[in-house]
């Protein structure tokens, strides 16, 4: 399909994904093990997605929780991707909470290949 043909498409006839899609799928995110995997293609979007998946459990950003610290792990134990850590400071302690972001990551890194060329 062109680009136009999608353009001009009803809205019913211009859906990408199904309705059971889930941005966010995996496990529960409380180990490296259990991670949650990321659907999207930037960086930008999965951390909206992340903030959105600990909002569920913890509240509202800024207000019940915040992010303290940020990294990825590196490990040659880790086959499943690229593994994003953050830890969290909320009213129960700090937690920490795993995200598989190995999509994000590559669309990420594909814009800034183009960039440099």
């Amino acid at each position: 399909m062109g680009l136009f043909s999608n353009l001009f498409k009803s809205k019913k006839d211009r859906r990408h994904f199904s309705p059971d899609f889930k941005p966010i799928t995996g496990g529960d995110a409380t180990s490296i093990e259990t991670s949650a995997i990321i659907h999207c293609l930037s960086m930008g979007m999965a951390n909206s997605l992340i903030d959105r998946f600990i909002s569920e459990r913890h509240g509202t950003v800024g207000e019940d929780w915040k992010r303290s610290l940020e990294h990825f792990v590196v490990n040659d134990r880790i086959i499943s991707g690229v593994i994003r850590c953050i830890i969290i400071t909320s009213k129960k302690g700090n937690m920490a909470y795993y995200f598989n972001v190995s999509r994000p990551m590559q669309g990420t890194l594909k814009v800034i290949e183009l960039l440099n060329k």
